[in-house]
């Protein structure tokens, strides 16, 4: 399942996910639809490739994003999703 969020029903579902990172390099979520979540995962990777966030910070949030998403629709993803 590779590509779990690209089903429609996925696509329309809204997940809570981490969006941003304040000052404290606290996580901030917000619900985003299942469609984002490609995008989300590109910026992400983006930031860790820049340096702007650590690789362990990079893999905790990509962590959380696979949590979040198998939490909430029910589809387990393999690691190499991500």
């Amino acid at each position: 399942m590779k590509n779990a969020w690209i089903k429609r029903h996925v696509q329309r579902q809204l997940f809570t996910m981490p969006v941003s990172l304040n000052s404290d390099y606290e996580i901030e979520f917000e619900e985003v639809t299942g469609k984002q979540i490609p995008k989300l995962i590109r910026f992400w990777r983006r930031h860790a490739k820049l340096g702007s966030i650590t690789r362990e910070a990079y893999a905790t949030i990509a962590g959380i994003i696979l949590y979040s998403f198998e939490r909430e629709s029910g589809i387990y993803l393999d690691a190499d999703t991500l």
